[in-house]
């Protein structure tokens, strides 16, 4: 099972997409508003993409917010600040999450090892606080 995150700043409209990486150089045409983009691949499923970028720190802090929430239930939901895209963690049985993004006809779906995802996700918002930190 694997669990691939890549981010990435953008400009404001969403075109440009600059890899975020430790020790990178970066101008925010407006630090109120850091517009970035997840994608989370799960065993080959694209979760998230680029066409998904939003506001990417609030993204982050849903995100967190549900780990969080997992712990005490089996079904967790989030929605994209900006957009009216949802996604959902659901504990299918011990140790195992179902993902989901765009709940509906275009739903991508994959299902995956709860301590492996919930490791790289903490690991990346991780990452994603340092390079905030450094710029």
């Amino acid at each position: 099972m694997s669990v691939t995150i890549r981010q990435y700043f953008c400009d404001p409209r969403g075109q440009n997409f600059v890899p975020m990486t430790p020790g990178m150089s970066y101008t925010f045409p407006n630090r109120d508003y850091i517009d970035g983009a997840l994608e989370l691949t799960v065993n080959w499923v694209p979760i998230f993409d680029k066409s998904m970028w939003d506001l990417i720190d609030v993204l982050w802090h849903y995100i967190l917010g549900m780990l969080d929430r997992l712990e005490s239930s089996d079904r967790v939901e989030g929605q994209f600040p900006d957009q009216p895209l949802k996604f959902v963690f659901e504990r299918i049985r011990p140790g195992v999450l179902r993902v989901t993004s765009n709940p509906g006809p275009d739903r991508r779906t994959a299902v995956v090892d709860e301590e492996k995802f919930v490791d790289a996700l903490r690991q990346a918002a991780a990452e994603f606080l340092r390079v905030m930190d450094e710029l």
